[in-house]
């Protein structure tokens, strides 16, 4: 009898996230990110010719306030996640985006396909040693001068703790390791800070696609 395959950490991850969608979303209402967000748009390339920017929202949980608000804004997105009903929920909150279920560490679409890339609070839960692969993974899809806003920790951490009543795996490096892992990757750091949201500290990386080093 073959065994069953093993789940990733990320998976696990992903199974408690189905677990709490609705404290989940009443958590995320909570947290003010526009004035970061607004920063990446900002940072964003011109439209050609009146296309919509295409944009891609790695761990976009229920869709709410990140995707919808670009959907909003008018630009063609799609979103990713582990979590069956986080995704559910998204297709409820953001009806016309494209909605993919995937493990950010296998990414796996076309590459140099989206203008601009968002990770919050999504990569804080891939083992830390696989950051530089998600970085590259993250820059094959984005286009040269894509854009590229991530969130990660504040300071060297690994271990698993208690998140609206679940236990879930964090891992991120120090700032400092987490910047030199954007820079080597090919990408041309806009904006970075420590920035304390809702009593929490993470760190923000805005940067540019400027193609492997």
């Amino acid at each position: 009898m073959e065994k069953p395959e093993k789940r990733t950490v990320e998976q696990d991850v992903a199974i408690q996230y189905d677990s709490i969608v609705n404290e989940y979303a009443a958590y995320r209402s909570g947290i003010d990110t526009g004035e970061i967000l607004n920063r990446f748009i900002d940072a964003l390339p011109s439209p050609k010719q009146g296309v919509p920017l295409k944009m891609l929202d790695v761990g976009c949980g229920t869709g709410i306030p990140v995707l919808r608000h670009l959907a909003e804004k008018g630009y063609l997105v799609t979103g990713l996640d582990l979590s069956d009903r986080m995704l559910e929920a998204a297709r409820s909150n953001v009806p016309d985006a494209i909605l993919i279920k995937q493990n950010m560490t296998e990414l796996n679409l076309p590459p140099a396909s989206f203008d601009g890339l968002v990770c919050f609070h999504a990569i804080i839960h891939v083992p830390r040693e696989k950051h530089p692969l998600v970085l590259r993974r993250f820059q094959d899809v984005l286009k040269p001068e894509g854009i590229m806003l991530l969130c990660t920790g504040s300071e060297l951490y690994e271990a698993t703790h208690e998140f609206l009543g679940r236990k879930f795996f964090f891992s991120y490096e120090s700032p400092k390791k987490s910047l030199e892992a954007v820079t080597q990757t090919g990408f041309e750091v806009l904006y970075d800070k420590l920035l304390t949201i809702k009593g929490e500290e993470f760190y923000w990386i805005l940067a540019k696609n400027r193609g492997r080093t």
